[in-house]
């Protein structure tokens, strides 16, 4: 196993201009860390790059990996898929474009997220109407990447798809073989459910579906966590929600 990390982990540094998604490499890898996950290539911060020069990036990132014996485990990306008809059509092009980015880095998975906003259509006031529209294009979306070779996954991230019913309800509606989910254990938390239960029970209660675990910076594969099975789960106990908004009201007429 090789202990990774985000590249997001130096954002700070690289907004700050003491560091560049190119630098983290060697920044990774003398904090001892053997593989590295990149989020949206972008050769200048604050300056939005064209798809020729986030490849191009790519390429040197690849280089510098190569250079140093790192893994490129993951490219993750921001995405909307509550999008239809012509909508739709350009966010899958985006994320397919992404996935090119991805394959150039060597990355075997690509992470993106299914929706940050509830929108303005009549479905949009509750999950469950969302969900068909949503999985749909994400499918679309794993089944180009695995022309690839390229694993998809979502995280419980982003609020809406983010509490451990929901992100099971998303999985199961994609419903492809390269599709999984990328749990990462204090986003629960953020949704009001308790981390310490909600992880172990997604986890085991599909263990064989799931294909990526995350633990703050690490991602691990399927093979790696199976030993929980073994364990006993205590019963996960019921967390009264109090802050997040889940459900949009029905727009008035």
């Amino acid at each position: 196993m090789k202990i990774s990390v985000s590249s997001y982990s130096f954002q700070q540094y690289i907004r700050a201009g003491k560091l560049t998604q190119l630098e983290t490499v060697k920044a990774a890898y003398d904090l001892g860390l053997r593989a590295i996950e990149f989020i949206d290539m972008c050769p200048e911060f604050g300056k939005a790059p064209t798809l020729d020069e986030q490849k191009e990036y790519a390429k040197l990132i690849r280089a510098e990996a190569d250079k140093y014996g790192m893994d490129i485990n993951a490219y993750t990306i921001g995405a909307n898929l509550f999008k239809k008809g012509e909508d739709a059509e350009k966010e899958i092009k985006r994320l397919c474009d992404q996935l090119d980015v991805a394959a150039i880095l060597g990355a075997k998975v690509m992470r993106h997220d299914v929706c940050w906003t509830y929108g303005k259509e009549a479905e949009a006031r509750s999950f469950e109407l969302m969900l068909p529209t949503i999985a749909a294009n994400a499918r679309k979306v794993t089944e180009y990447a695995a022309t690839l070779g390229i694993k998809t996954c979502s995280e419980n991230h982003g609020i809406i798809a983010q509490d451990s019913y929901r992100v099971e309800k998303l999985f199961n509606a994609v419903g492809h073989e390269n599709y999984g989910l990328l749990i990462d254990m204090g986003n629960f938390a953020c949704v009001d459910e308790d981390s310490a239960h909600q992880t172990p029970n997604v986890l085991i209660s599909n263990l064989s579906l799931i294909k990526y675990h995350q633990s703050k910076d690490k991602l691990t594969s399927e093979s790696e966590i199976k030993d929980l099975k073994e364990e006993e789960i205590p019963e996960p106990r019921r967390v009264k929600r109090t802050k997040t908004r889940l459900t949009k009201p029905a727009p008035k007429k």
